[in-house]
């Protein structure tokens, strides 16, 4: 039997440290080896999570740059933003592949970082070369990377949506992007907007046009693509239920295409894609298909009438849009399987 490689989890008792611990648990190729929170030193991530218990009982340690634990092989940051830059210098250092999945490193230059989150940079060396990844897009640059950038949810979405167009110069204009998610999208905010009472029955937009991850999906299309495209408009909702992410992107087109043009395009882009479910024309996915899942599905349709694509695509924003991605990066990292531990 091989030997598994050690990894650590920094931010184990957030919602994306419990999916992601659920995955590392189960994985044929990489054993926990630490992990670090610092709101629950001393306890056991079974009393938190007491669906891990029986599977996984170990005791939680409070991070620190000045103990980055040498014994580990790779390392998961589910910290917040801004935090994340404490350690990447560290693990940097020390040669340890880490997997950032605060938005720290998801921009190549760091005035867009200042300018989207509102904070000085103090990694700018590290930010040049780190890898924003996503699998079916990049892959060839993932696997050489040290230090990877997991994308936020809305921008797994809403990338994987927009990107074979974009690639094949048939986007005319700006791509308007409907997007509901469910309310762990937030993360554990003891805010007032997400008590029971305010959600039940209700669906809420927010952050209308100006979402931390607008410009995070323009800089990574315009890089992978080769264009300057930036012409996105975008509303989020928050909506009544746990998890999972519903996009609907509306497209004009440069050119005419029919449904079954459009529809083969992406099976084009996405053939043999493990995680992406390209649905047959006239279907489009729900949140209950892929929730649960590191899966995407997308669906496809033309308005002839103005010359527009409708792409539909449906993620899990814990897993896909967060944990399951990481761990799908580290596996390209790593030279695993893609999809060893989810599968």
């Amino acid at each position: 039997m091989k030997e598994k490689i050690k990894v650590s989890v920094y931010g184990a008792t957030g919602f994306t440290g419990r999916e992601l611990l659920k995955i590392l648990y189960g994985h044929p190729s990489m054993q926990i080896n630490r992990i670090y929170s610092r709101t629950h030193e001393g306890r056991n991530i079974s009393d938190i999570f007491p669906s891990l218990k029986g599977m996984l009982d170990m005791k939680l340690t409070a991070p620190s740059t000045e103990e980055i634990d040498d014994n580990s092989d790779a390392v998961f940051l589910a910290l917040p933003h801004e935090t994340s830059m404490k350690y990447v210098p560290v693990l940097a250092k020390k040669k340890i592949l880490a997997v950032d999945m605060s938005a720290d490193y998801r921009f190549s230059d760091y005035r867009e970082y200042e300018e989207v989150y509102g904070i000085p940079h103090s990694d700018r060396e590290n930010l040049k070369k780190a890898v924003y990844g996503i699998p079916e897009i990049n892959p060839e640059e993932i696997e050489k990377a040290d230090l990877i950038a997991n994308p936020g949810c809305y921008a797994t979405a809403v990338i994987l949506s927009l990107y074979p167009l974009i690639k094949e110069g048939v986007l005319k204009g700006p791509a308007f992007a409907d997007a509901k998610s469910g309310i762990s999208g937030a993360g554990k905010k003891l805010h007032d907007e997400f008590l029971f009472a305010k959600r039940y029955e209700n669906i809420t937009p927010y952050k209308v046009n100006s979402h931390r991850h607008m410009k995070e999906i323009t800089s990574f299309l315009k890089h992978a693509a080769g264009v300057k495209w930036d012409n996105l408009v975008f509303c989020p909702h928050l909506i009544p239920v746990e998890r999972g992410i519903l996009a609907n992107i509306y497209a004009p087109l440069s050119e005419e295409l029919d449904c079954d043009e459009l529809h083969n395009l992406y099976a084009k882009y996405y053939a043999k894609k493990l995680f992406i479910n390209i649905y047959p024309e006239g279907k489009f996915p729900q949140t209950s298909d892929t929730v649960g899942t590191n899966n995407c599905g997308i669906g496809t349709a033309v308005s002839k009438e103005h010359n527009a694509a409708v792409i539909i695509a449906s993620i899990d924003n814990l897993i896909k849009g967060a944990s399951g991605q990481a761990v799908q990066n580290m596996n390209i990292a790593m030279g695993f399987g893609e999809s060893e531990g989810m599968r």
